[in-house]
């Protein structure tokens, strides 16, 4: 099905590009729609690797002139996607220092003792880490492995609810509650790209988490533990519980990391105070985390588990709404 949506969408890109040019419209907005058209449909079906895709946008709307290179790439002047670029290598950092296995390990000593209370640890983990980590995708991609291996342990089989519900929780605890924290998910952060990109208007981190946690997160943080104990009920047998290892002290690249961690959330609830992004927050926090000496991480590990496709999507998307908005191509065809 997805390949027939694709290919849909290149017939229909096609014969909106070499359809005759109503009088009340230019050429620059026929080729503006039919590359639009290929862009949403190939990135809806996935038919292509999401960068490529976004790449063939880009190629097509300079090549094309469908509009100026400044608005082209005005993605990559947003500070949404310098937001994403920071999330993604704080992420790997706390997976190279070993801070979201001690989390895991904290997960399991506390929370282990039952399966509903499992799961609610569990979605509290994911949200709160949403507050140090502005990736969704980081934080699944660090955590999911993590709590697999914590079924495993608590002898939950892979077809089994108890994995399936821990994997919800995770995935769900990522996303759900975590759009009432501007840069902790890529819809949001997307969402703020576009706003800037289009209207001028930035988001502040503190009054859009005032608006909105006490609706979006509480509630999501409450109701997803009911609706998953209920979908896919399981237990924890008794042998399994009171494993896990005692503690050990935090090694010096966790602390510094912390400390870097624990600034940037500062300066992201304080940013209507002192006015700065939160995009530049998590560049900077970023940067920190790997400076020689200073930083947790070698930048050559930053080379190795940093990758570039979601901030190519993401200007990629942002992109897409710049040109489609971009006021205009009227006059530049007529002048043409």
């Amino acid at each position: 099905m997805s390949r027939l949506i694709a290919l849909t969408a290149v017939l229909a890109s096609a014969v909106i590009f070499f359809w005759p040019v109503p009088d009340a419209l230019s050429p620059t907005v026929m080729r503006a729609a039919a590359v639009a058209t290929l862009t949403i449909g190939l990135l809806a079906t996935v038919a292509l690797p999401e960068f490529l895709t976004v790449l063939i946008f880009f190629f097509l709307c300079v090549v094309l002139a469908v509009a100026a290179p400044e608005v082209v790439f005005s993605g990559f002047t947003s500070g949404a996607v310098w937001l994403v670029f920071g999330g993604l290598i704080l992420g790997a950092a706390i997976d190279v220092t070993g801070l979201a296995a001690r989390a895991a390990g904290y997960l399991e000593r506390v929370f282990a003792s039952s399966y509903p209370r499992l799961i609610t640890g569990t979605v509290l983990l994911m949200a709160l880490l949403a507050f140090v980590m502005p990736s969704s995708i980081g934080r699944v991609v660090i955590m999911m492995p993590i709590v697999l291996a914590l079924a495993a342990r608590l002898d939950f089989g892979a077809d089994s609810n108890g994995r399936t519900g821990l994997a919800l929780a995770v995935a769900m605890g990522a996303l759900t509650p975590t759009f009432a924290i501007l840069p902790a998910s890529v819809p949001n952060v997307a969402m703020a790209g576009a706003a800037e990109a289009i209207h001028g208007v930035q988001l502040a981190y503190g009054e859009y988490l005032l608006l909105h946690f006490p609706v979006i997160g509480v509630v999501g943080i409450v109701a997803l533990p009911i609706f998953i104990v209920v979908l896919f009920p399981a237990r924890i047998a008794a042998r399994a519980k009171g494993g896990a290892a005692a503690p050990t002290p935090l090694t010096p690249e966790e602390s510094r990391l912390l400390v870097i961690l624990v600034t940037a959330l500062a300066l992201w609830a304080t940013d209507s105070l002192h006015g700065v992004n939160p995009a530049w927050v998590s560049l900077g926090a970023a940067i920190t985390a790997i400076l020689p000496r200073v930083g947790v991480m070698a930048p050559e590990v930053v080379l190795q588990r940093v990758t570039l496709g979601p901030i190519l999507m993401l200007a990629g998307v942002i992109g897409l709404g710049a040109v489609v908005s971009s006021p205009g191509w009227a006059g530049r065809s007529a002048a043409g």
